[in-house]
């Protein structure tokens, strides 16, 4: 199933950040794909990157969400133990002019 940017899971053509925001301690979802919502991870928030600092993401400042489970097409399994991943931070610009929005607080 194929969205507009708008009503996609990932990207928005607003930099407004859906509420409540993400912070470090908050369990989210954090969605792998922009057109479905049946393919994302589940975690703890652990910390938030600061690019100027950070030796790999210098792009932009990046979640750091300890994973917890993995669901795939609407199947849910646990997380390999130290399984993590760094999603951009919600509301920042891409390359194709959308904002990020992909990290949802549960």
């Amino acid at each position: 199933m194929k969205t507009t940017p708008d009503n996609n899971f990932t990207r928005s053509t607003s930099p407004v950040v859906d509420s409540p925001a993400v912070e470090v301690g908050c369990t989210v979802r954090s969605y792998d794909f922009q057109d479905t919502d049946l393919w994302y991870k589940e975690g703890q928030v652990v910390a938030i990157t600061d690019p100027s600092k950070h030796p790999n993401f210098r792009s932009c400042a990046r979640y750091v969400i300890v994973v917890t489970t993995n669901c795939r097409e609407g199947g849910r399994e646990p997380a390999k133990v130290g399984s993590v991943v760094y999603p951009p931070v919600n509301g920042t610009l891409t390359t194709f002019g959308l904002y990020t929005r992909g990290v949802r607080v549960l």
